[in-house]
């Protein structure tokens, strides 16, 4: 049988359970318990049971040590819940360039990170190890509807613009969930210029936005195999000399991982219509983001002692190797600048826009991109 650290092929283990550390500004709350029950032998091996017992809780704690002093990944937990604020803006800002009314169907990414350079990026991504930790991560909303309503007649100048979006997959065994919706206001306030089939200014507006962005994940993983050798003393301080065992486990565990953030935001903007059909906008602001993160494991293992003092059938109930709980970060709100540009092609009744939306991120940068197509009505 393979034999392996404690904490499985690859550090697997050391990197599912991503335990989070506290400091003075982020809220961290550790859930997780690992458990290790103790095993039943048949009548009339209480010594050999209680010697038994007695290794294995210390393998427990060994395990329990191990997980909670060795792993921390806060960089990484925090990249996460920062993608995910920058999904959230991504939806409080417009899905369009120009004015007018229309209903879209699109898809936004985010990504955050602390290195600017593409390159460096994926070398960093493919070389990745279980003892890394790293400020990045990133989110996506597959699915996003906008409707933007011309709320002219009613106030001069008013728009307002709902976006929204609920996704679920499975691929290779792996489920995701994203859910996202946004809201924004927009007011005119300068007036546009007189129209031009050449150039034409679109004036300039504020706009309000608030959003909500949640991606979560769930798969079922296999450790690998973990085995420890030991020995079991049989008669405690008899005249049996102590025999070699080992005991091996082998986890299943169902792993989830959500970010989540809640985002408000104020803008101003502003942006030009290029012969009757291509419209660019850009502007910027400042948002306050309520981000995040939360990682849970459920599953656990039989474990399977072996040893010559262990007679076939003794053992009539395994101990157990049992995972249970959560880890959640709750990054402190953040006031952070942005800035944002769409630039829209018009053909006919249709539009297809690309909004792009950038910010600082606590250790690096944030950008959130996304795609749309849908109908222009006026």
């Amino acid at each position: 049988m393979r034999k392996s650290s404690l904490l499985g092929k690859n550090g697997t283990l050391l990197f599912l359970f991503a335990a989070l550390g506290s400091s003075v500004s982020v809220r961290a709350v550790a859930q997780v318990r690992i458990d290790v029950t103790a095993p039943r032998l048949s009548p009339g091996f209480a010594r050999l049971e209680a010697s038994l017992a007695e290794y294995l809780a210390g393998y427990g704690a060994e395990a329990s040590a191990l997980v909670a002093e060795s792993v921390s990944k806060p960089a990484l937990m925090t990249g996460f819940a920062e993608a995910a604020s920058a999904l959230a803006l991504g939806l409080a800002v417009p899905s369009r360039a120009g004015s007018g009314s229309s209903a879209s169907v699109g898809f936004l990414a985010s990504l955050e990170s602390d290195l600017a350079d593409y390159d460096a990026l994926m070398a960093r991504v493919e070389n990745v190890g279980s003892a890394d930790d790293y400020p990045m991560g990133a989110a996506a909303a597959p699915l996003v509807v906008a409707v933007a309503l011309d709320l002219s007649p009613l106030l001069r100048g008013l728009s307002l613009e709902l976006s929204g979006g609920v996704t679920e997959a499975e691929s290779n065994g792996v489920g995701v969930r994203a859910v996202a919706a946004g809201a924004i206001v927009d007011f005119g306030f300068f007036p546009r210029f007189p129209a031009s089939r050449v150039v034409a200014w679109t004036g300039a507006a504020l706009r309000l936005g608030a959003s909500f962005a949640e991606t979560r994940a769930s798969t079922n993983v296999s450790v690998g195999s973990i085995e420890r050798e030991f020995e079991l003393d049989a008669d405690g301080r008899g005249p049996l000399p102590p025999l070699d065992a080992s005991a091996t486990i082998d986890p299943e565990l169902e792993l989830s991982f959500a970010a989540r953030s809640l985002d408000a935001s104020f803008a101003l903007r502003s942006g030009v219509r290029f012969f009757d059909s291509v419209s660019f906008s850009a502007g910027g602001g400042v948002s306050v983001a309520f981000a995040a993160s939360e990682l849970g494991a459920e599953g656990g293992s039989a474990i399977v002692a072996q040893s010559a003092a262990l007679p076939s059938g003794v053992v009539e109930e395994d101990a157990r190797f049992i995972v249970s709980g959560s880890l959640v970060r709750e990054e402190p709100p953040t006031l952070r600048p942005f800035a944002f540009a769409c630039l829209s092609l018009e053909a006919a009744a249709f539009r297809f826009s690309l909004p792009v939306v950038a910010r600082p991120g606590t250790d690096g940068w944030g950008l959130c991109v996304g795609f749309s197509v849908g109908a222009a009505f006026r």
